[in-house]
């Protein structure tokens, strides 16, 4: 008995608004990328189970100023409709909260508006300070923001019972420790 299956795998992927590629993250050859060059947002049907910083923001910048320095995460507001995701500044500020690798804590993070953050390093000494704020730039892209951050990809799997005539949907996922 042969079924029709059709199935989508996607990682969403963004690029920074002065067009470079750096901070992206690679991710295996085997997913399909949605670039946001083209300004288009992705079909509604993909959804990715991960989303890291690097994928919803439009640009991870160091701030440094006479008095204080920082880092402000500008997020994609146009691919985060596009695919459906519901997230926002106090999301992230949320999911970067709760991430054990930063340990940073509430008074460092603060939220400029809906679609823009702005963290300060926890120590103060000016002689470490650079070296904060890179740990920091380095490390904000593998934050996982929504989804499992152990899924690799994802697939969503449709079929129709031949019997029944119904359709049937099957989430596929594949990683490690769930």
């Amino acid at each position: 008995m042969a079924t029709d299956t059709k199935s989508t795998a996607v990682k969403v992927k963004s690029s920074f608004q002065d067009g470079s590629s750096k901070g992206k993250i690679d991710s295996s050859s085997n997913k399909k990328k949605i670039d946001s060059s083209s300004k288009r947002p992705p079909d509604s049907k993909m959804k990715s189970v991960t989303i890291t910083k690097s994928e919803i923001a439009k640009g991870i910048k160091i701030v440094m100023t006479s008095r204080s320095a920082s880092i402000v995460i500008t997020l994609d507001m146009e691919i985060i409709r596009g695919a459906q995701l519901n997230i926002d500044a106090n999301i992230v500020r949320e999911s970067i909260l709760h991430a054990p690798k930063l340990k940073l804590k509430p008074e460092h993070i603060n939220v400029l508006d809906v679609k823009k953050l702005a963290i300060v390093p926890q120590d103060a000494d000016r002689s470490k300070i650079n070296f904060q704020l890179d740990y920091l730039k380095n490390l904000l892209p593998s934050v996982v923001v929504k989804g499992i951050k152990t899924a690799e990809r994802v697939v969503i799997s449709k079929e129709e019972d031949k019997v029944t005539k119904m359709e049937k949907f099957k989430l596929l996922v594949e990683g490690m420790n769930f």
